[in-house]
């Protein structure tokens, strides 16, 4: 990211930056090793020096969390907060899955209850009444089960989620010849896998409240033998959340 590309984001009427972090510095270059081993975290932190110009551009940052870096949210998000105050960004934790990438065993993946935990426990030690601890209703679905949704990977290959980048099996095919797409596998995102077609989901009370989870979940359960949890975090500790999220904003007033 440089002048240049900020000003074609703004052109293009691109209104929203997406950009992951693993944590400060060093934390972060020992999971984000770029090609010649170089400092990415300062790379991406003068990157977004850059966009902070362009306040039209909203900028969320994802802060990637598991067992081996809890603490790092924390201390991303008050160097957010400090560096770019009163500007448009925001941040929140993205929990590293089992489904996600290349199709290893995550060594330090949180389980739904434990990323309950992590969340109520980060939030607390902020002291910020944030609306992340509410239960937020979905009125949106998923790029993996919208009609117009698609990944483009950077040799031009489409696939219908983001983990799937790099999966050859998963390739719906390629932006050069758009009418050899794999109808069985676009349907197996868009019907195969509905939560309102799911028995357990029918009788869960947070249907549709929570969207039905995630759809690459449930995808990788139906067609290719895995066992995925699709739940959100938040089943079984709404209480808790809400509870904390009150007592949170007592503190401010």
């Amino acid at each position: 990211m440089d002048e240049e590309k900020a000003k074609a984001l703004e052109s293009l009427k691109i209104k929203t930056v997406h950009v992951t972090i693993d944590g400060l510095g060093e934390a972060h270059n020992i999971r984000r090793k770029g090609g010649r081993g170089e400092d990415t975290f300062s790379k991406i932190l003068n990157g977004l020096d850059v966009l902070s110009h362009y306040d039209d551009i909203s900028k969320t940052i994802r802060v990637n969390v598991d067992k081996n870096n809890p603490e790092q949210f924390n201390k991303v998000y008050e160097m957010i907060r400090q560096r770019y105050r009163n500007l448009n960004f925001n941040t929140y934790i993205g929990f590293i899955k089992d489904s996600y990438g290349c199709g290893k065993s995550c060594t330090g993946c949180y389980s739904s209850e434990e990323q309950a935990s992590c969340i109520i426990s980060a939030y607390q030690k902020l002291g910020l009444a944030t609306e992340s601890l509410l239960p937020l209703r979905y009125n949106f679905e998923c790029i993996a089960r919208q009609k117009n949704g698609l990944l483009i990977g950077p040799d031009g290959w489409l696939y219908k989620c983001w983990t799937d980048l790099g999966n050859e099996k998963m390739r719906l095919g390629n932006i050069k010849k758009i009418d050899q797409i794999s109808l069985d596998l676009l349907a197996e995102y868009m019907v195969g896998a509905d939560p309102f077609c799911d028995v357990e989901c029918q009788k869960c009370i947070l249907l549709p409240f929570c969207g039905g989870g995630c759809p690459h979940s449930r995808v990788m359960n139906k067609f290719y033998g895995t066992n995925n949890n699709c739940c959100h975090f938040a089943k079984g500790h709404i209480e808790e959340f809400v509870e904390t999220y009150f007592k949170l904003k007592q503190q401010i007033f």
